[in-house]
């Protein structure tokens, strides 16, 4: 799915149990359209902002700053996961078009729910993911049953 091998774990784990998304078109929109168009924004401002009149154009630093935002904005989503996969030892993988991470259910320390997105807190960091998973709520149960420290709110 997405180029990137679903069956088979970089740890050589199995999964045994795999969570999608509802929408694969609302994912795309997230991780590539939405990036795409903000960064023309960007260019265009700083295209005006270069080669424009004195009169209503845009000055060089509002383009630096927008597409610095939008740099930081495009990391995040083009982190974000599509599918949510429970191996056989238990490891947690989330799989991205541009990036997959693994965590144990023991580093999971928290999952908020963010309006349309799942903030999940780890370890090592948090995962962002659309808040359209298919058997969200078994996933949950089951992490919170291997981890009973987990704290969900909002899910």
């Amino acid at each position: 799915m997405y180029g990137v091998d679903t069956n088979v774990t970089s740890y050589g784990d199995v999964p045994v149990k795999t969570y999608s998304l509802d929408s694969k078109l609302l994912y795309v929109l997230y991780v590539v359209v939405m990036p795409v168009i903000f960064l023309v924004v960007g260019a265009f401002i700083l295209w005006t902002s270069t080669h424009g009149t004195t009169d209503g154009h845009f000055p060089v630093w509002i383009g630096v700053i927008w597409l610095a935002m939008m740099a930081w904005g495009i990391y995040r989503t083009s982190s974000m996961p599509h599918t949510i996969q429970v191996t056989n030892t238990g490891t947690i993988r989330f799989v991205g078009i541009f990036r997959s991470f693994a965590v144990e259910p023991g580093e999971v320390t928290a999952i908020r729910g963010r309006g349309q997105m799942i903030e999940i807190r780890h370890a090592h960091g948090k995962i962002f993911i659309l808040n359209q998973v298919t058997g969200l709520h078994e996933f949950l149960s089951d992490l919170q049953r291997v981890n009973p420290a987990v704290q969900i709110r909002g899910a």
